[in-house]
């Protein structure tokens, strides 16, 4: 009896354990059949079978949503109708194709969202947005999908691309000074990729549009030394503005700005601080660290906040905007205060002057002897010791966390990496991108870098390696001049917002 019972026993945990395998190796079966069928649509492709590789596709996603390949299925038949070579190969010819394929993108955005091929997918869906006498054609549209392809894929294949559209679609809608934030970002991020070429082209029209000549000869230089047809374009343009003799000598200003934004009441007391939310507006640090103002973009008080001691604002990862008194840090979760090691205790970091967050939430702390820049984590302890400058009057970071240190006696900026490692520096004490007296700094998203120099009241746009891009000049005989300018900030968008304590105004600079 107990032999049989043990038997059967036996044989009810071998059936268990039959049914346990054969559950187990179901999904290995169907990712094997999976890519059979997948690799199947691809040969018959090959064949030349059009509408027979469609059909085969179509069945790779209906009968395995749940495989890796699913995706690249729905990319294959997206191409099969819509496939130009890039940004240049879109004409009319391609509108049928595009609105053919444009679902079959949109079922990879919405099902299939962190797939590897949904930066592709978004590109591609940007372009068929693009397409001449499409009905999908929409700028804005196109840019926010393109925008999504670098914010959200910044390292995939799809991103140089992107970057480069991105940059079309602004100089389409008129703003070359946008264009140039992400075309400059694209030849710094990807040097080789074969963007670069068209690029260089396009920032060169983007800044002769600005009016900044000798600069779109710069982009064109390298252009002119290589061969194919951007290399022809650049010779021939480069060649003109060399002929005409408009291209300005090094050194000389760019044509003076004049400001298309004022905060006209005057009221604007004692600011000591600006920065830009994550949706655009502007916030005024005023009346001696006494309230917040967020203005709208006509320039008058949209809301005013009452604090105490406030020193200085700063930009939380999510876009709400903190403040900082001498010792502690104010975000919208709560306070902080940071310390230090001091011996076998702590000391609290208590004269702070400049603030800045990483995306991490860690901060950046600069004291107001301008000889330490502090990392520290989330909670206020100390981290690293980021740099130990001359006399820093500032610091900014940008979007690859990196830490710019503006240091007033040495003249320069410091470029560190949040754990102190030296990325070289920007000399300030020379022509042609001589600051007299370094008063304040910032970085944008095209890691372009502001100076603004207190003595001769410019603002300096440096490119990679310390490039002077352009000067920020006022007439100092216009009613626009910049009498006293004590901070300042820029946006995403490349508004560039100063505000000068003689007039008690904030000046747009685009």
């Amino acid at each position: 009896m107990m032999r049989k019972l043990l038997m059967t026993r036996a044989r009810g945990q071998a059936h268990w354990i039959a049914m346990a395998l054969i559950l187990a190796a179901a999904p290995a079966v169907a990712a094997d059949s999976a890519e059979r069928s997948f690799r199947h649509a691809e040969g018959i492709l090959r064949e030349g079978k059009t509408q027979e590789a469609r059909d085969a596709f179509r069945r790779v996603v209906q009968s395995y949503p749940e495989s890796p390949l699913a995706d690249d299925a729905l990319y294959r038949l997206a191409t099969m109708d819509f496939h130009p070579a890039g940004l240049d190969e879109l004409t009319r010819r391609q509108v049928r194709g595009a609105a053919k394929a444009f679902p079959l993108l949109e079922n990879i955005r919405s099902d299939y969202a962190e797939s590897d091929r949904a930066a592709d997918a978004r590109y591609l869906q940007g372009l068929a947005h693009l397409v001449p006498g499409s009905k999908e054609y929409d700028l804005d549209r196109a840019f926010a999908a393109f925008r999504e392809v670098v914010d959200v894929h910044p390292d995939s294949a799809a991103a140089p691309g992107a970057l480069r559209a991105t940059a079309a679609v602004e100089l389409r809608a008129g703003h070359p000074g946008r264009a140039l934030l992400y075309l400059e970002r694209l030849l710094l991020e990807h040097p080789s990729h074969p963007e670069t070429q068209r690029a260089r082209l396009d920032a060169a029209d983007a800044y002769l549009r600005l009016g900044l000549v000798r600069e779109a000869l710069v982009r064109l230089a390298p252009l002119q030394a290589a061969s194919g047809p951007e290399a022809e374009a650049a010779l021939d343009l480069g060649t003109l503005l060399t002929t005409l003799d408009i291209a300005k000598p090094s050194g000389v200003r760019a044509p003076q700005s004049v400001p298309d934004f004022l905060h006209a009441e005057g009221s604007l007391r004692s600011a000591t601080s600006l920065v830009v939310d994550g949706q655009g507006r502007l916030h005024v640090l005023a009346d001696n660290g006494k309230k917040i103002l967020r203005l709208n973009a006509a320039g008058g008080i949209e809301e005013e906040r009452a604090v105490q001691n406030a020193r200085v604002l700063f930009r939380e990862p999510g876009g709400a905007i903190g403040w900082a008194s001498a010792d502690t840090l104010h975000l919208s979760s709560g306070t902080v205060n940071p310390h230090r090691p001091s011996g076998s205790s702590t000391r609290p970091v208590n004269d702070m002057i400049q603030v800045a967050v990483g995306a991490d939430g860690t901060f950046f702390v600069l004291e107001s002897r301008g000889t330490e820049v502090l990392w520290l984590n989330g909670d206020g302890r100390l981290r690293a010791l980021v740099a130990e400058p001359g006399k820093a009057v500032d610091l900014a970071l940008d979007r690859q966390g990196r830490v710019y240190i503006l240091d007033a006696r040495t003249r320069e900026v410091l470029v560190r990496d949040p754990d102190g490692r030296d990325r070289g520096s920007m000399q300030l004490s020379e022509d042609p991108a001589r600051v007299q007296i370094p008063r304040a700094l910032a970085v944008d998203d095209a890691y372009h870098v502001y100076v603004l120099d207190g003595k001769t009241k410019d603002v300096l746009i440096l490119g990679d390696a310390g490039r002077l891009l352009a000067r920020l000049h006022t007439d100092p005989d216009s009613a626009e001049a910049m009498r006293d300018p004590r901070t300042f900030t820029v946006s995403n968008s490349g508004a560039l917002f100063v505000y000068d304590a003689r007039a008690r105004v904030v000046r747009s600079f685009r």
